[in-house]
């Protein structure tokens, strides 16, 4: 995949997670990640063009310039992932889990002793 971010050019280590030391350049070639950080603050976990997943780093918006395209692919990702894990319609398995429940609530009913007070 070609990195659609300019190339990310940085003093020191990126995010500070060891890709490189002194005024490397780098490129992005995948949004991996999301969170919130300290502060309320959004970052990005980056995959580094070159590099290994070991060496992915979290950034924040403000070192992500020109990757809008890459967070908005891992946005949709996310969002298939989630669909996928919830289920096409979270209404249709809400209704569906209600309808097995009480299914099973009159079959334990009609298993269940009958027990009569008497006074």
């Amino acid at each position: 995949m070609a990195a659609c971010c300019p190339q990310f050019i940085i003093g020191g280590t990126a995010g500070g997670g060891g890709v490189g030391s002194g005024n490397d350049i780098y490129a992005c070639e995948k949004i991996v990640g999301q969170r919130r950080a300290k502060g309320g603050v959004t970052q990005w976990k980056v995959k580094w063009v070159g590099y290994g997943s070991k060496q992915n780093t979290w950034e924040p918006i403000e070192h992500l310039a020109g990757c809008e395209k890459l967070i908005a692919e891992f946005q949709e990702r996310e969002r298939t992932r989630i669909a996928q894990i919830e289920g096409a319609n979270p209404m249709e398995k809400g209704a569906a889990a209600t309808a097995a429940t009480a299914t099973a609530a009159a079959a334990a009913a009609a298993a269940a002793p009958f027990i009569a007070r008497v006074d």
